[in-house]
């Protein structure tokens, strides 16, 4: 007897979301299917209790895979998982058995191929040595999360879907404001003891403790803070678009806060020109940036970074609270370039003064 005859197919694909994914405001999906997943959308819960799959599948490590059936986002290339029987057929029996693919989710990740062919269905069959399904899949999904999809297989004995789950790594960046559990941060948060009076690395060090970042962005991702550190004596702890150490990678995309709301895609030069403006506002309250509205640093480190003077006579960006120096704040609430820069009507940066309490803007890396 081959099981590829013994039923018929039961032709389903199972739509749900992954506890983890959430999906950005910002974004139309785009509602097209493959040829491959396009099919019969229906409640996965109506198949609670069907029955157990009568042949199971498994994972198995791709060949030369930096990470077990981990799909990175956007590629062409390391994109394929490897299944096969968790109980090989016998090549002396003559049997045969034949499975039809989906994913859970066809508008974030969909199945290009399987086993070289633009085919949903797959045939272990011993005597064509056809042991392991292939299936090289594209993965785009609206967030910055990485998250786990899963392969849903329908075998032709049982006609009972299962469910095979596999990691991905996500290209996207997340970012969202720390706020000092709501008590912010006065112009002079660079003098620290601990920190050398290092803007940078408190800002950061802030933004990677902050208690606001949400519990479903990737945990191993480290943060930078929107900041402009130029001070003429800060050294080599400088932070601008002129310096390696900018938060904001080229060409990427960036979501922002619990709801992965889109917040934009950098160009080749690492920024963002505000057109079109953003489709919604980030929040509230003002953050510490130091920047002009064209993302550079200001000539003026008193006017635009709170920049103090040191024991040795220089000024250090971001170490004086005094009432009579200012610095360059972002509007949270802004669409266009007063994110970063928040302008007065005559088109000059709202300087505010430095013992003023405002938040960072942190960046994933």
């Amino acid at each position: 007897m081959r099981y590829a005859h013994s039923l018929p197919f039961l032709f389903l694909v199972l739509s749900f979301t992954s506890t983890h994914c959430n999906k950005a405001d910002s974004i139309d999906f785009d509602s097209s299917k493959s040829p491959i997943t396009g099919a019969i959308m229906i409640d996965p819960t109506l198949l609670v209790g069907v029955g157990t799959p009568a042949v199971p599948l498994q994972l198995v490590d791709s060949p030369g895979a930096a990470a077990p059936n981990t799909v990175p986002e956007r590629s062409t290339s390391s994109n394929t998982v490897v299944l096969e029987l968790v109980t090989p057929l016998s090549p002396d029996t003559g049997e045969t058995i034949t499975f039809i693919f989906s994913t859970n989710n066809p508008s974030a990740i969909e199945i290009r191929s399987i086993a070289g062919s633009n085919d949903n269905t797959y045939t272990f069959n011993p005597s064509l040595q056809a042991y392991q399904a292939v299936i090289s899949l594209y993965l785009d999904d609206p967030d910055c999360v990485e998250q786990k999809y899963s392969i849903i297989a329908i075998d032709s004995v049982s006609n009972v879907p299962q469910s095979i789950s596999f990691d991905t790594k996500d290209l996207d960046k997340c970012a969202f404001v720390a706020t000092n559990d709501g008590k912010d941060w006065q112009g002079n948060f660079a003098v620290d003891s601990k920190l050398d009076d290092d803007a940078r690395g408190f800002a950061d060090a802030a933004c990677n403790s902050s208690s606001n970042k949400p519990g479903n962005f990737p945990s191993s991702m480290t943060y930078k803070a929107l900041l402009s550190v130029t001070g003429p004596n800060n050294g080599s702890k400088t932070r601008g678009i002129q310096y390696n150490d900018w938060p904001f990678a080229a060409n990427t995309n960036y979501y922002f806060g619990t709801q992965n709301k889109r917040m934009f895609t950098t160009d080749s030069g690492r920024i963002y020109n505000f057109n079109p403006e953003l489709s919604q506002a980030l929040g509230s309250g003002l953050i510490w940036t130091g920047l002009l509205n064209t993302w550079s640093d200001a000539t003026s480190k008193i006017l635009s970074e709170c920049a103090g003077t040191n024991q040795a006579g220089g000024l250090v960006s971001w170490s004086t609270n005094s009432v009579s120096i200012s610095g360059i704040v972002g509007n949270l609430g802004a669409t266009d370039s007063n994110l970063i820069s928040k302008q007065t009507a005559l088109g000059l940066p709202d300087y505010n003064v430095c013992n003023k309490f405002r938040y960072f803007l942190c960046v994933g890396q």
